[in-house]
């Protein structure tokens, strides 16, 4: 019988420990991002000041926040265009950011 060790870690220490390796050039990118878990998730990583490209279809247009400490890039875009992997691809090379982390809340709702 294996024993296991489980360690609970508060959320605020977790993003404390991410944004220590995230750099003003890396980037957190979170679909379906205008509610729900995705918008909670944006807005933690707002206040930690993470630079994030927020993805959702119900944007009603693009749109950048930029200031000394971090960027956010809202973009209306549908994760089921097939074209979306080369339009990321285009805009983080565009604007000089490493892609760190990937948080998929983008789901059909009904």
């Amino acid at each position: 019988m294996q024993n296991h060790v489980s360690v609970s870690i508060p959320s605020i220490q977790i993003f404390s420990i991410l944004n220590s390796w995230l750099n003003n050039k890396n980037v957190i990118i979170i679909t379906g991002a205008k509610s729900g878990l995705g918008l909670e998730l944006a807005k933690l990583y707002r206040n930690n000041k993470s630079n994030l490209i927020l993805i959702d279809k119900d944007y009603k247009k693009n749109y950048t926040y930029i200031n000394k400490d971090f960027r956010i890039f809202e973009l209306k875009e549908d994760i089921a265009d097939n074209n979306l992997l080369k339009k990321l691809k285009k805009f983080i090379n565009k604007n000089n950011l490493n892609l760190k982390i990937l948080i998929n809340c983008a789901g059909i709702g009904y």
